[in-house]
């Protein structure tokens, strides 16, 4: 079986503005009419072969709530199909919560150290297994993620991916032996389920696509290329180059998963992923939190 996933852009815009992020935030959102679209592709595409895996992504998804209802109940009863959805948790109240749980619905709840009131968890979260935590690991307040961690275990969370920001700030010598001693602090709890992010060694996804809020569709792998085309520093010809490699076309009624798998070639994404830091950021920074991260 072919699993392939679907990162859905419900909107470029977001209700918070940390420190480590440098997107480009715009005015736009995904529309009904761009999701009845995507809708009618998928209903045409269901196999007993393929198996959709629809992720409710950035900026912020949750403010584009009802049109996550919207797409659910118009495709939940599509042939192998599973959802999940990026969250900064602020929107998420019991309500969301509900309707997300009932769904089967994956949350992947980001918290980093900018802000580390996690009151909310215990109220109606406790124990959720679908739940993920994903740890933002900012170098410049590493210091705070000890006090994170021993919150969290407290509530018996356990899945969870460690994500360092590694686009917008730099790791010096000091920083990476921190994040180095929390790396080794979590391998010594064995009852967790976790997976560290890093830029080369980042695990292995399935076919992946990006549906932007563009009507545009993008062949991505672990939506490095994608990510990196939204930052507002990227030289333009840079910005460009992403766009000409990964763009595969609209979303629109003569759209054919054939089409989009003809354009996807792993190797190539691998190789493009790889060029782009030695053209834009300090290579060896990723290097260095790869050989921390890399604890296989």
């Amino acid at each position: 079986m072919k699993n392939i996933l679907f990162e859905l852009i419900m909107t470029n815009q977001c209700n918070k503005r940390c420190k480590y992020c440098d997107l480009r935030f715009k005015n736009k959102s995904i529309s009904y009419f761009m999701l009845d679209d995507f809708i009618s592709f998928l209903k045409k595409e269901e196999s007993d072969n393929i198996s959709f895996l629809i992720n409710f992504f950035w900026w912020e998804a949750l403010l584009e709530y009802q049109k996550i209802i919207y797409f659910i109940e118009k495709t939940k009863k599509i042939k192998n199909i599973r959802y999940s959805i990026w969250t900064n948790w602020i929107l998420l109240d019991k309500d969301k919560y509900n309707y997300l749980s009932k769904n089967n619905v994956e949350i992947y709840l980001s918290i980093d150290t900018e802000s580390i009131e996690l009151s909310y968890l215990k109220n109606y979260l406790r124990n959720y297994n679908k739940l993920i935590i994903n740890f933002i690991l900012n170098p410049n307040t590493i210091n705070k993620s000890f006090v994170l961690f021993k919150k969290i275990f407290n509530y018996w969370y356990k899945n969870y991916n460690i994500i360092p920001v590694f686009l917008t700030k730099r790791w010096q010598l000091e920083s990476l032996n921190k994040l180095n001693n929390i790396k080794k602090y979590i391998l010594s709890f064995t009852w967790w389920k976790y997976i560290f992010y890093s830029y080369f060694q980042k695990p292995t996804s399935d076919i992946q696509f990006i549906v932007d809020t563009n009507w545009f569709i993008y062949k991505d792998l672990h939506t490095h290329l994608w990510i990196i085309k939204q930052f507002s520093g990227l030289d333009k010809s840079i910005m460009n180059d992403i766009e000409n490699f990964t763009f595969v076309g609209n979303i629109s009624s003569s759209l054919t998963l054939q089409r989009l798998l003809e354009n996807y070639d792993q190797y190539q994404l691998v190789k493009k992923t790889w060029e782009l830091p030695k053209k834009i950021w300090i290579y060896k920074d990723f290097k260095l939190l790869d050989i921390i991260l890399n604890w296989n």
